[in-house]
């Protein structure tokens, strides 16, 4: 049974990683995509106990020490984090308070895959006119270079994109 100072309980309010993976509040997680999973146990699978272990650490951090801090996008609209990893970033978009009915996601170098939390919007082609409706629960892919413009139809609207920046 664990004592008190071995527990270490921290409330994360937005964002907090590791070398491999960010969780961004309590439902969005990214991880770089990789083969190398230790197991332990619980598992049909191949596993190796001792190399599991010898990557353990227990030196004591403060929480502060393990909280991923974020930034402002350009257009201050967006919540940015970006792990010390080439695989990818994450943006948290809270277009609640976005003046007017539209905005438009900036085009980055590398594909995207957005998911919406709350809210309903209309994804708008300038191109031939078309439109798509997302509400919440809606995932949607933006290829390298592409610009979305976005028009909210509620007055909530908060979407997460995860988008790659190692290509």
């Amino acid at each position: 049974m664990p004592t008190c100072q071995e527990v270490q309980y921290v409330h994360v309010i937005t964002c907090q990683l590791d070398s491999t993976q960010t969780t961004v509040s309590d439902c969005i997680e990214c991880m770089a995509c990789s083969d190398n999973v230790v197991r332990a146990g619980l598992t049909p699978k191949f596993k190796d106990t001792d190399v599991l272990c010898s990557m353990l650490d227990y030196t004591p951090t403060p929480p502060k020490d393990r909280i991923f801090p974020s930034t402002q996008s350009t257009d201050g609209k967006a919540e940015m984090f970006d792990p010390p990893v080439p695989d990818f970033s994450v943006g948290k978009y809270d277009l609640s308070d976005v003046d007017g009915m539209e905005y438009t996601l900036q085009s980055v170098d590398g594909p995207s895959i957005c998911i919406v939390i709350q809210g309903d919007a209309v994804l708008l082609d300038d191109g031939d006119g078309s439109s798509i409706v997302v509400c919440r629960g809606s995932i949607f892919f933006i290829g390298a270079g592409i610009e979305v413009k976005l028009k909210k139809t509620t007055k909530a609207l908060l979407l997460f994109r995860a988008f790659s920046t190692g290509l």
